[in-house]
């Protein structure tokens, strides 16, 4: 579905998996606003899960990405930050990798296969006696992780760099991180400086929500350490809920 939904959304050919990030920067190609939401929207869905089947793809995500961003339509820009999302927690998260309704062994079974669609709200029984598809007993039943390699995390990298300078250079130019322009004066693209200082905020705030989870919490100090450790409340055996004479006597039947 990526090569699909790429080729729908770009003008020109997709890159392919050896495509670098030279060359001149990609353009979505003429269609609806309903058509460009529905391919972006396909594009999103595909991403959670695929792991290291995403890296020959990454090319033509990146260059959708590129593209969407500096759309003018508001409805464009938040699908292409969540794209971005996606695509980093994908590659950059763990997560379980078997997502499957059955156990394998069923999933596996030729007679389910070519009939899955009969047993579409059945239970499976994991205990009973091996009589059909769907009865036990199954026991190696266990989950299936997605652990990044260095691959998925170079690719994720390299790509929330890219998302990261670009939003920088958008800020700075919207006088978000320098001289202040005047915020309703249009830009190139048609944008006020507080338009395209929100939809860089968004690109950030995509990388932040991709990666978070996987990136060192830095050291606290100063206030925030303060603050952490005043947070930090012990509770003396004494002083739980429900217990002492303080509790009894709350209600009255201190007796």
């Amino acid at each position: 579905l990526v090569p699909l939904a790429a080729g729908e959304l770009l003008k020109g050919p997709v890159p392919g998996p050896e495509a670098g990030a030279a060359g001149p920067e990609p353009e979505l190609a003429p269609q609806s606003r309903r058509s460009l939401q529905h391919w972006l929207s396909v594009l999103c869905m595909c991403m959670p899960g695929t792991g290291p089947a995403l890296l020959p793809h990454l090319p033509a995500v990146a260059a959708v990405f590129r593209a969407a961003r500096r759309d003018a339509l508001p409805e464009v820009t938040p699908l292409a930050s969540r794209l971005l999302s996606a695509a980093l927690s994908s590659l950059a998260h763990t997560y379980v990798s078997e997502e499957r309704s059955v156990p394998p062994q069923v999933w596996a079974d030729p007679a389910f296969r070519r009939a899955h669609w009969r047993h579409w709200g059945c239970k499976v029984d994991c205990g009973g006696a091996p009589e059909g598809p769907m009865e036990g007993p199954w026991t190696a039943l266990e989950a299936s992780w997605h652990t990044p390699s260095e691959a998925e995390v170079g690719a994720a990298v390299a790509f929330a760099a890219e998302a990261l300078d670009h939003a920088v250079a958008e800020l700075t130019a919207a006088g978000v991180l320098g001289d202040a322009p005047n915020p309703s004066d249009p830009g190139a693209e048609g944008l006020t400086a507080d338009e395209s200082a929100a939809r860089a905020l968004g690109q950030v705030h995509a990388v932040v929500t991709g990666l978070a989870a996987v990136a060192d919490d830095p050291p606290l100090g100063g206030e925030e350490e303060a603050m952490a450790a005043a947070m930090d409340l012990e509770v003396e055996p004494g002083d739980e809920p429900g217990e002492g004479a303080g509790a009894a006597g709350a209600n009255g039947n201190g007796g």
